[in-house]
Parts: C-alpha cells; sequence; structure tokens
C-alpha cells in the first residue's frame, strides 16, 4: 500500500487560526508592571524615611518592598508562561471542522457532513450548528480574522468540502 500522500489524506490542515490573547497579555504586563512600581514606591519610602522615622517599620517597608520586586516578574514570568504554553486553535481541516480547547484534551472533530452553517450570533460569537441539532460555540477571537469571516471561510470551505474540492494549502 503506497504511503498517504497530501492528496489522499483526509486529515490535511487547510486553515488553522489561534484565539486572540492580546488582553490577557495587556492584563499580565499591566500586573506585573504595576506591583513593581509600587516595589519601587515602597523600597523608595522605605529608604528616604519619609513616612515613618522608626527603623522598625523602615525595615518592614524595606522587606514589603523586596518581596513585591521578586513577585512583580515572578507573576509576569508565569502568567506569560501559561498564555504561550496554550496550544488552542480552530482549524479548517479535509476532514472536518477540528477545534482543540489547549491543554491534554483530545479536541473535537465535527465532519463536514454534520456541518449545517457557521455563524455569528450576538452574545455568543461563532456557532457551528451540527446536522443533529447541537451546536459548537467559540466565544473567543480569533487572530487575523473576524467572527464574520471566519464564519465565511467555515461555510465555503463546508461547500468545497462536500464536493470534492478541498485541498491542503501549500
Amino acid at each position: 500500500m503506497p504511503a498517504p500522500t497530501p492528496e489522499t489524506r483526509r486529515d490535511f490542515i487547510v486553515e488553522w487560526y489561534r484565539p486572540d490573547r492580546r488582553r490577557e497579555i495587556v492584563r499580565v504586563a499591566a500586573i506585573a508592571g504595576g506591583v513593581m512600581v509600587v516595589a519601587a514606591v515602597t523600597i523608595g519610602l522605605a529608604r528616604s524615611g519619609v513616612l515613618s522615622g522608626s527603623p522598625a517599620a523602615r525595615i518592614a517597608l524595606g522587606v514589603v518592598g523586596a518581596v513585591l520586586v521578586v513577585s512583580g516578574p515572578i507573576f509576569g514570568l508565569v502568567g506569560f508562561h501559561s498564555l504561550v504554553g496554550s496550544n488552542a486553535y480552530l482549524a479548517i481541516r479535509g476532514d472536518g471542522l477540528f477545534r482543540h480547547p489547549g491543554g491534554t484534551s483530545p479536541g473535537l472533530l465535527i465532519p463536514w457532513a454534520d456541518v449545517v452553517e457557521a455563524r455569528v450570533e450576538e452574545g455568543v460569537g461563532l456557532r457551528v450548528e451540527r446536522a443533529d441539532g447541537s451546536t459548537l460555540d467559540a466565544p473567543e477571537r480569533y487572530q487575523d480574522v473576524t467572527p464574520d469571516e471566519l464564519a465565511a471561510r467555515i461555510n465555503r470551505a463546508r461547500q468545497r468540502a462536500m464536493l470534492g474540492l478541498l485541498r491542503p494549502a501549500r
């Protein structure tokens, strides 16, 4: 039996989309940066003695500032690691629409014969209606594509797949 080629395989990826994580990135950076600013102000107040002339209070402020100096970057590293480590994606494949939520989950494949329509609904985001009446909801936004464009691309890919015209991206 010959090795499968991209033309004979059905699980090839035509297009794939990653969730847009810009808001989460800004949030992590703002919190980590804010902690660092508070740390700098706390250490500055401890060293200057403006709040209290007591050596014990200055030492306590210095310790709090030192803890904040260490915790700000650690929070940033852990937060960015969790964002970068996420392997969630939505793929238009030759055999159907595949959604991988990230982590160790195997993901969900909806064969093209089971996809009725993809559309955008207010308050839901992208909704893919299935032949059995169930739906796949993808509320997150995806990078470099609007929800309306993504729904149109899924519908176009479904039509092409049903006609046998869907080919791998080259």
